[in-house]
């Protein structure tokens, strides 16, 4: 990779400018990660340092997964009767808690003919699997691969 590719893949990457780029890169001698870390080091960079399509930054993860599972529902139905409608933060920290009992009665329940399914909060299904991710359909087409 020539020194004008690697100047503009440090701009695409940290959001400098090229006169910041290139000087990053001549005081770390043209070496690209150590080039990040000095961009960092002085503030430089615009928003989080982008690789490929995952951002380094735990916060922006965190913050997917907490809206994800604020928005939405773990509902248990039998048959195409809705038994219970948990909210997923609910559900998650109850089987955190009560993994022990929370994972056999889901087996057995699963066993009965009961099924799961996390659909977003405030949609109306109208009839089993027309919304949301139905966990007993996913496993009947992994059966059916088999």
């Amino acid at each position: 990779m020539d020194k004008l590719q690697m100047a503009e893949e440090l701009i695409r990457r940290t959001n400098v400018t090229y006169s910041e780029a290139v000087e990053a890169l001549e005081s770390t001698g043209w070496n690209m990660l150590d080039a990040i870390v000095y961009l960092e080091k002085q503030g430089k960079t615009t928003g989080s340092v982008k690789f490929g399509r995952v951002k380094k930054t735990v916060g922006g993860r965190l913050k997917k997964t907490w809206d994800f599972c604020c928005g939405r529902d773990l509902e248990i139905y039998y048959g195409n009767d809705r038994v219970a409608d948990i909210p997923l933060l609910a559900a998650i920290i109850i089987t955190l808690c009560l993994f022990e009992i929370v994972l056999p009665a889901a087996v057995i329940a699963l066993l009965c003919g009961c099924s799961f399914k996390i659909a977003q909060r405030g949609t109306a299904c109208t009839e089993q699997g027309s919304c949301g991710f139905n966990i007993t359909a996913a496993s009947d087409r992994a059966d059916l691969e088999k």
